[in-house]
């Protein structure tokens, strides 16, 4: 009698439970997409495996949209990519704020066919949306679009349809942003060629089949290397050449509107004493920033304006940095972490080798604190990323 009496309750427990999974089953659609929402981009992938409704609400334009919402008021993750050995086998993704590392591996990849298309060969240039803009070293083609979070990757037209052919490259600029005036995202890219200093300029929306060349830049000298310009007041911005400054041009900056595609300068303060040298173009929270900085001191300039009422540049901060400057080789100002404290990547020479490692820069306690975090590589690059579902494929429509 005892074992019928545990089978029946048995068989009520089940069949409550029974119930109770129809009845979450049953939540209202938009009850769920409130919750999934909420969860991280990668969680939010592995949730689509659930069932066939749950994959076609998160793949739906209105989700997407939502959680992209979502993501634009909370703090910045950053992409770190390897400098050691081969660039491309797994992306680590840093949350400073929980000191948390995780690595996104590229194995799934969905890469279309390609002729000896390698990720190993690509750099990561900048980030979007979710989006990355992934790059080879000093040439021209393949430049890629791809969301790491859904695997989806999109190879953009070749400039051979162009330039006619392939060259390499002195110098190469890559930007990629959103254009809210006409809800594209757009690439372009500026470039010389090694026997040529002159500029050339190349512009794409994603989805269209080919480059627009773009003229009209003012004769002007570009800082060398692979700095991607700046997106800041709806517009791309390059550093122009500190060479080409002393040579009595005090434009410091060149723009390229993307509602117009128009190109613009701006310039130094008149006052020589009060332009900063040795310099990088950097947006800390929003704001296109100047930073000046040596072994010594840390000098941050704002810009403001616009190209209709004008732009100006006044020196903002300066800090003292405090470091021993034997023991310092070169440090990037990457982001302002809160109102007083800067995200910083350092770099040093250990034993004939280069490395580096991550710092918050308090500059009210005029301290540097190393952010100890494991398996951080030894030398990196560092992007600032927030994790989307937006897809490439669709990436030319109107998310904003």
């Amino acid at each position: 009698m005892m074992m019928k009496s545990n089978q029946r309750s048995a068989r009520k427990r089940n069949n409550g439970g029974e119930r109770n999974s129809k009845q979450g089953a049953a939540l209202p659609l938009d009850i769920i997409q409130q919750i999934l929402c909420r969860l991280p981009a990668e969680s939010i992938i592995s949730c689509s495996c659930v069932c066939k409704s749950w994959y076609a609400l998160i793949h739906e334009r209105p989700f997407i949209q939502q959680q992209l919402e979502r993501t634009k008021n909370e703090p910045c993750q950053y992409l770190l990519q390897s400098r050691t050995g081969a660039f491309f086998q797994s992306l680590l993704l840093l949350d400073i704020h929980k000191e948390r590392l995780a690595e996104i591996s590229f194995k799934k990849m969905k890469l279309p066919t390609y002729p000896k298309l390698k990720l190993l060969a690509f750099y990561i240039v900048c980030s979007c949306n979710g989006l990355l803009c992934l790059a080879p070293k000093e040439k021209m083609d393949p430049v890629l679009i791809c969301n790491p979070i859904t695997k989806d990757c999109l190879i953009l037209p070749s400039a051979k349809t162009v330039t006619g052919f392939e060259r390499p490259c002195k110098s190469y600029h890559l930007g990629f942003h959103l254009d809210s005036s006409s809800g594209n995202y757009k690439v372009v890219r500026e470039y010389t060629f090694t026997n040529n200093a002159a500029s050339n300029f190349q512009l794409i929306s994603v989805g269209e089949s080919s480059w627009k060349v773009l003229s009209g830049a003012p004769d002007v000298v570009l800082e060398q290397g692979y700095e991607t310009p700046i997106f800041w007041n709806g517009a791309f911005h390059w550093k122009i050449s500190e060479v080409d400054h002393r040579n009595g041009n005090n434009s410091c900056i060149l723009a390229l509107d993307l509602s117009d595609e128009k190109f613009h300068t701006i310039s130094f303060p008149e006052d020589e004493r009060n332009c900063p040298r040795n310099y990088r173009l950097v947006d800390l929270g929003g704001a296109l920033n100047i930073v000046e900085h040596n072994a010594r001191f840390l000098k941050i300039w704002t810009v403001s304006g616009n190209k209709v009422g004008g732009f100006s540049i006044r020196l903002e901060h300066m800090y003292i940095l405090c470091v021993p400057p034997r023991s310092l080789l070169q440090h990037d100002l990457i982001c302002q972490l809160e109102e007083k404290s800067y995200l910083m990547q350092v770099f040093r020479w250990e034993n004939g080798i280069q490395k580096c490692r991550l710092v918050k820069f308090c500059p009210a306690i005029a301290r540097h604190l190393d952010l100890s975090i494991p398996g951080l590589p030894s030398l990196y690059r560092v992007v600032c990323f927030k994790p989307s579902l937006v897809s490439p494929f669709v990436a030319s429509l109107a998310l904003s």
